[in-house]
């Protein structure tokens, strides 16, 4: 490993490498082949969490090899219904087919009055021929709050402050600036500018980190996705905005400290809670962390 090439191996990627080695083997026992093959699929499957596999690299690479499965084992031309059963209570059954493929995957949304407390008993009744891959995920909104901080592995640790803009010199240069309020501020007025900052220190050094800063509901961004003439120094390499958040993308994260600032516009009055800012890696599901979640009212 050096500071221009790196691996970001995980068993995901592995396993995918493996099983398109088996499929490629010839000759027979097929049979054998196959079912060891089979057992990595599932294994796969297992290890896919929110639609993906850790990273965009190792999705790619998954996805490669369970398309080389499907085609080895005519999986690609399904003909069967589903149909789930909640307790006893059947709901609509859903058509596979070979156009499915190139379809969204299919949700089904269990309705609450079909739950109760305790056991619950989730049945999927198929009907035809093709293998049906499904996942069973439960989702809880929880009401609290307060936000806890996100203590990852990484050891990294972020802050966010507010700083309203007014005019004044920069006292590097005697320039005529909007520069920040030296102390952060909770509460801002609507239709004027503001300032961001976010302080990351990192024990050590990582490689391609996004760092996704969530926006205050009731404000807009004023971020330029294109760097300006004379703007080269800045550390992050791209960046991303949308309207509920924006992305930071860094080739590298090194130790030490480093600020990330942005402007926005206050616009809707309210009370708002802004999630927290999360630090994540771009090839490394263990490098994660957050911040706290900040309050901030807007007049």
């Amino acid at each position: 490993e050096s500071a221009s090439f790196c691996h970001w191996n995980r068993d995901p990627e592995t396993t995918a490498l493996a099983l398109q080695a088996i499929l490629a083997v010839p000759g027979e026992p097929r049979d054998e082949r196959m079912a060891v093959a089979a057992k990595a699929v599932r294994w796969l499957l297992s290890r896919r969490e929110e639609g993906y596999w850790g990273s965009t690299q190792a999705t790619a690479r998954v996805l490669f090899a369970l398309v080389e499965y499907l085609e080895a084992t005519g999986e690609t031309a399904p003909a069967f219904s589903v149909t789930p059963v909640i307790n006893g209570q059947m709901l609509a059954p859903v058509r596979f087919d070979a156009r499915s493929l190139f379809q969204p995957e299919v949700t089904i949304t269990l309705p609450a009055s079909a739950l109760r407390a305790g056991e619950n008993q989730i049945t999927l009744r198929k009907q035809g021929a093709g293998s049906l891959y499904y996942t069973v995920r439960a989702r809880e909104f929880v009401t609290q709050e307060e936000i806890p901080v996100l203590v990852g592995g990484a050891g990294i640790a972020v802050t966010r402050t507010y700083h309203r803009l007014r005019s004044d010199r920069d006292p590097k240069d005697g320039t005529l600036r909007l520069m920040p309020s030296p102390r952060p501020v909770e509460h801002l007025r609507a239709g004027e500018t503001y300032l961001s900052r976010l302080t990351i220190r990192s024990p050590r050094r990582y490689e391609h980190v996004v760092i996704e800063e969530p926006l205050p509901a009731g404000c807009e961004p004023l971020v330029r996705e294109r760097t300006g003439e004379g703007e080269w120094n800045r550390w992050w390499t791209h960046v991303e905005t949308r309207d509920h958040q924006i992305a930071f993308f860094a080739r590298q994260l090194d130790a030490g400290e480093r600020v990330l600032e942005y402007h926005f516009r206050a616009s809707v009055p309210g009370e708002y809670h802004v999630m927290p800012t999360v630090i994540q890696g771009m090839y490394d599901p263990e490098v994660r962390a957050g911040g706290a979640e900040t309050r901030v009212g807007v007049r």
